[in-house]
């Protein structure tokens, strides 16, 4: 897991372009399919069940080490659901999904992370001219987060 790093996309905007948050997106599909494995029969509680990875949160998209001419560089990869589908899950938001290859150094994201935020631009000049734009701000992370990935555990639970 050396040099790996995780882009967390919090807020993005949806087809309707309105705010969509991921995070209670997540949250409210997991509410929905643990009621629905509750109506399904369950196995004894003494039976344990082997997982060889849990999963991650849709909206967390890990950047991956490459190497390349000039150096160790991050980029944008895609989370596999270990219950769902076997498509991989990609980024939402128009930061992380540009047109071109999202390439980092490795040197831009340090341990307390990167902020990044996207908003709308307005402004008028001294003519009276509209100018309209989307700006992209910068600025210091709220620290270490966990995507709560573990490897190789047992669960007392289906």
């Amino acid at each position: 897991m050396a040099n790996l790093a995780w882009a967390i996309e919090r807020v993005v905007e949806s087809p309707a372009d309105r705010p969509l948050n991921r995070f209670e997106a997540y949250l409210e599909q997991k509410r929905r399919s643990e009621q629905e494995s509750s109506v399904q029969p369950t196995t004894a509680p003494e039976t344990l069940r082997y997982r060889l990875a849990t999963d991650v949160p849709d909206y967390w998209v890990p950047l991956l080490p490459v190497l390349t001419k000039e150096g160790l560089r991050l980029r944008r990869g895609a989370v596999l659901k270990a219950d769902g589908p076997s498509e991989p899950v990609h980024a939402q938001g128009r930061i992380l999904e540009s047109v071109g290859e999202l390439s980092l150094f490795e040197e831009e994201v340090p341990r307390e992370g990167v902020r990044v935020t996207r908003s709308y631009q307005f402004t008028r000049w001294i003519d009276g001219s509209s100018h309209f734009w989307i700006g992209r701000r910068k600025g210091v992370g709220r620290g270490e987060g966990s995507s709560g990935l573990q490897f190789d555990s047992l669960d007392g639970k289906d």
